[in-house]
Order: C-alpha cells, then structure tokens, then sequence
C-alpha cells in the first residue's frame, strides 16, 4: 500500500471483491448483481491476482452498507476470511515464525492487496500495533468500511496463526461509529474511536511467540513470487529500479545511497523525493531488502553467518546480528 504517482491511479486484489459478494449473500442478497452495480464484473475476477480500481472498491462498500443497513459489516466479512483472500501474501503470513513476522511481512507487502492505503508497525518496549493508514495523495479512497474489515480479518488472521491464543489489548478507529459494543464483542478489548490513526494493539511478548507450523522457507519462497509480482506490475517505478540494483550488485559493492542515485543519474535530493512520493524511503527499501535476503541466505542456504553479513553489506557481524534481532526479535544463530 505504498504512495503512487497520480498517472497510477491505486488498484485492490479482486479477491476482496469475491469475499464482500459471499458476505452480502449471508444477508439474503445477491452479492454478485451489486458488485455490478458498483461497475464490478465478479466474473473476471476468477483469474489469480486479478486487480480492480480502488475506487470501484469503495463503491462497492457503500452500496453493502447501504443494502444491508449494516455499518458493522466488517465483522461479518471478517467471518468468511480465509488467509487465501490474500493469496501469495495471505499464505505467508500463514507460514510466518510468530505474529510479530507475520504483521511486518503485511506491512511490506500490504500494497499487494490495496494501494490505497498503508501499513505500518508501531512498537515500544512491551507493544505492538498494527497500523492503518490512507495513502496521502488518495485519501478519499480510504473507506472507514474498508479500514474496519481490514482489521477485522487481520485479527482472524492473526489469531489463527496464534492457535488462537493471541489477545487483541484495544482497537483504535479514526471516524467513529454509531456504537462500540459491536467492535468490543468482537475483538474483546477497549474501542477507541476519534482515535490519531486506526490501529490493533498487541502484548509484545505474544506477538514473538513463535508457532508450532511456521515453514519460514516458504515465507522467504512466497515473498520472492510477491517481490516478482510487483516488479512486473510497477517496472516503471524507481523503487523497483533501486530493489533490482541491490539484488544485482548484492555482495559486489556497497549498497550505499550515493552509490545507487550516481548509478540512476541523479541527485541524491530528487532520489529521495521521488521515493517519498511513492510512499517509501532508501533506508526502508535497503532495511527490506536486507532484512528479506538474510532470512532467505539462512534458511535455504548453509553458509557461515559471517558471509552472510558481508553478502548484505554490513560491515561488522555484530551490526548484522543487532540488525537481524530487531527484524525477527531472535538472532541468526537461533533463527537458523
């Protein structure tokens, strides 16, 4: 869900579509005929990652609320989640260590399922939270129906991949609805509404429990296929210009930034401008590609920790095991 240039206009996985037309079905509707009033021929979105205009998707939530009289709908969307709804992205979340890897491969790959909005972790010394945000430049596409649905299956999501342990400590929502038992009878905490960002709380401690199924050579498989998908979908962009110089020249030269804008023939100034307008930065794009890079050279290849410091840039094992710790909260050694 990352900032894109106004010629770009936002697009959502049409999975989403699938899953609003079987949830207006439970209400005795017929969730097919209103994804084609909202413009929406649920017919083509069959195809794997097939994607639709965003904002056809926020008319599509108008018209569900609007038909079923519901402004809680995200909960009954929520019931019929399935990781699937995410595709490549659901499924490695699914395969993830603990819920801590889980949010922070959603967050870097969130623009997958919607580029409308953007996902960021926020954490202290005993918290965590996912956030939801609008993407600045379409931010009358952002729906407070969309936003509270997303968090909604983000919690089954989560949860399921805690067996169910997981405990949500409270839900903060920008806009405010009429009432928040719903909410509350839903997720089990505190609801915040009028809140400074929408976002889902968690103990930190819970979120680095480590689950039983993680399969983190899949994850690090299924986040190679994403980083694929999207360079073919975004070829035009300059952060999937840079992410294919780092794995180009990875282990052969620093991945410095002055490095990267003289190879681009530009400034470093206008290099970062034009990162920020496509909602990221150097340092994010370097601390991504690091990050998904180490967990892959560690877990389908045995080389020695301290080449695989060196491959990734650092100049020093214990920079790259500080660094690690902080990525998967546990280091390489053990991680291995």
């Amino acid at each position: 869900m990352s900032q894109l240039n106004l010629t770009n206009p936002p697009t959502t996985l049409g999975s989403w579509v699938l899953l609003v037309a079987q949830c207006l079905d439970s209400y005795g509707l017929d969730g097919n005929a209103l994804c084609k009033e909202a413009g929406i021929d649920t017919d083509n979105l069959n195809m794997n990652e097939t994607r639709i205009p965003t904002a056809m998707m926020v008319g599509l939530w108008e018209i569900a609320v609007q038909k079923t009289q519901d402004p809680y709908i995200a909960i009954r969307v929520a019931q019929f989640f399935k990781s699937t709804a995410y595709s490549a992205l659901g499924i490695s979340m699914s395969a993830s260590r603990n819920v801590y890897d889980a949010i922070k491969r959603c967050c870097r790959y969130s623009h997958f399922v919607s580029e409308g909005t953007m996902a960021s972790l926020e954490e202290t010394d005993h918290e965590v939270a996912f956030v939801l945000s609008a993407n600045p430049e379409f931010k009358s596409l952002t729906h407070i129906y969309g936003v509270s649905a997303t968090l909604c299956c983000m919690y089954q999501s989560f949860r399921e991949l805690s067996g169910n342990s997981l405990r949500v400590k409270a839900i903060h929502f920008e806009q405010t609805f009429e009432s928040k038992k719903p909410f509350e009878n839903f997720f089990s905490c505190p609801v915040y509404y009028g809140a400074s960002s929408n976002k889902m709380v968690f103990d930190k401690k819970q979120a680095f429990t480590n689950q039983v199924f993680s399969n983190c050579e899949l994850s690090s498989s299924l986040d190679e296929w994403i980083e694929g998908y999207l360079t073919r979908i975004r070829q035009d962009r300059l952060s999937t210009r840079i992410k294919q110089y780092f794995t180009e020249n990875m282990g052969h030269v620093e991945l410095e930034l002055s490095a990267v804008a003289r190879h681009l023939a530009m400034s470093i100034r206008m290099l970062q401008r034009k990162l920020h307008q496509e909602g990221t930065t150097y340092k994010q794009l370097l601390n991504d590609f690091r990050k998904a890079h180490a967990i892959k050279l560690i877990t389908q290849h045995k080389i020695p920790l301290s080449q695989v410091s060196l491959l990734l840039g650092f100049n020093d094992q214990s920079n790259f095991t500080r660094a690690f710790k902080r990525w998967t909260g546990t280091t390489p050694y053990k991680y291995r």
